[in-house]
């Protein structure tokens, strides 16, 4: 087959189709990509380049949310004092009325 004195089956042009997501044109005649546009698809798989890149943006939004909890924990620490604040006032009033 790979010499050109048998023909090809459809059958093995399938498989390789399939199972390595090549191009059915580049198998039958050499034309266009080696790989199909949908390999990505067909087996759920995607490339290293691309996990990179999630991995990164997933990363950025985990520090980013990190941070954004660390300012709510201190607006809440923030709100924290000012109502034990005010609460010591009003006892404090209180005890002044009677």
């Amino acid at each position: 087959m790979e010499s050109g004195e048998t023909a090809v089956d459809v059958k093995v042009i399938n498989l390789l189709q399939k199972k390595y997501g090549l191009n059915r044109d580049w198998l039958m005649d050499g034309k266009g990509n080696m790989r199909s546009n949908d390999t990505r698809k067909k087996t759920g798989l995607m490339g290293t380049i691309e996990m990179g890149d999630r991995i990164d943006k997933l990363t950025t939004e985990m520090l980013i949310l990190t941070k954004n909890l660390n300012n709510a924990w201190q607006i809440i620490e923030r709100h924290e004092k000012e109502i034990d604040r005010q609460v010591k006032e009003i006892e404090k009033l209180k005890d002044g009325s009677r």
